[in-house]
């Protein structure tokens, strides 16, 4: 159940997000501006509708938080891996190289992490109300977000590896980081 709702509140998300994320382009056309307020957009939505449904009165164990970000993670995997489809019967002779298909694998599990650690903090900012996780979340969250759009303004080539595994390297960075916190600041909150 947890799984479906992590899902599912990604898939709201991404509704919202892509509802408020032409903003961004109307305020500003400074690339760096851009890009943070695309960052911003894209936590507070996916985290904002985490943290609503975190307020429901259901049985959250750790486990089951993990579940809930993993659901997150997921759908947005399916999403990715559709589009990717698309990509392929549309150029009818497409074909990816082995070391793209790889790429997409790296990138995908250190997202996970990302979307795992920022919703267990996000966790902890409602159960808790701990200022600290929700800054720690919404920031990591915004950064992560917000590079990849600063990229994608600047035209990086994300089928170079360098360009590619350095973005990785820096989102496994945070996501493990934020992972990291959430265990430590579960198991030493309140709870404990």
């Amino acid at each position: 159940m947890h799984f479906l709702l992590g899902a599912m509140a990604w898939v709201l998300a991404i509704a919202l997000k892509r509802a408020l994320s032409p903003a961004s382009q109307k305020i500003t056309h400074n690339i760096l501006a851009q890009s943070g307020l695309r960052g911003a957009i894209s936590a507070m939505s996916e985290l904002g509708i985490a943290a609503a449904i975190f307020v429901a009165p259901l049985s959250w164990s750790l486990s089951k938080i993990y579940m809930f970000g993993v659901g997150a993670a997921a759908a947005e995997f399916a999403l990715l891996m559709q589009w990717r489809q698309h990509r392929r019967k549309a150029a009818k002779s497409w074909s990816e190289p082995l070391r793209f298909r790889a790429q997409f694998g790296v990138e995908r599990l250190c997202a996970s992490l990302v979307h795992i650690g920022t919703r267990g903090l996000s966790f902890l900012a409602v159960s808790d109300h701990n200022l600290v996780a929700a800054a720690i979340a919404l920031g990591s969250f915004a950064l992560v977000d917000g590079v990849a759009a600063f990229g994608k303004l600047r035209g990086w080539s994300w089928t170079v590896p360098r360009t590619a595994y350095t973005y990785y390297l820096f989102v496994a960075a945070i996501g493990a980081a934020t992972v990291v916190i959430f265990q430590v600041t579960y198991f030493t909150g309140p709870r404990a």
